[in-house]
């Protein structure tokens, strides 16, 4: 799946970089990625890399705290 997603947005973005067609493909194709950024694939994504890197956050303070005992904050 991840690959997909990888395939539209770079055909999305050569598209807009490359295109000639003027100012209405480009709110058109515009259009079409906010609506994609609101579908529950992409929202299910966005939520598990939110969780992920709150999980790292974690991992990270508690790397340090570990690191520095005698320093709390």
């Amino acid at each position: 799946m991840r690959w997909k997603a990888g395939l539209v947005v770079g055909f999305a973005v050569g598209y807009v970089l490359g295109a000639r067609a003027g100012r209405e493909s480009y709110e058109w194709l515009m259009a079409k990625g906010r609506q994609m950024m609101h579908t529950q694939p992409v929202e299910e994504a966005r939520a598990g890399m939110s969780a992920t890197m709150d999980e790292a956050g974690a991992h990270a303070a508690e790397f340090v705290r570990q690191a520095r005992p005698g320093v709390h904050h």
